[in-house]
């Protein structure tokens, strides 16, 4: 599966990635790619390194709303509303 990152009607970049949906007994129900490939899981962590956020409660102690908290949960670019 490749997955495309499109600026205007430019391909800017793209990801060749491997998927694998398992059930909870890690029994393989669908893939896409090579389902036994070893790798690091990089920026697919970073939904989790939030977590915290949520789960103690430092969202709703800080007013952190649905345009912040992507920001913590993933790499973006350094943009000026960003900033703010």
């Amino acid at each position: 599966m490749r997955v495309e990152q499109v600026r205007g009607s430019l391909v800017e970049a793209w990801h060749d990635v491997h998927v694998a949906v398992v059930d909870s007994t890690g029994r393989l129900l669908a893939r896409s790619g090579d389902p036994d490939l070893v790798t690091y899981w990089r920026s697919a962590a970073k939904p989790f390194q939030a977590l915290p956020l949520v789960e103690d409660g430092v969202v709703d102690r800080f007013g952190i709303g649905t345009q912040e908290l992507p920001d913590c949960a993933g790499a973006k670019p350094a943009r000026q509303d960003r900033l703010q």
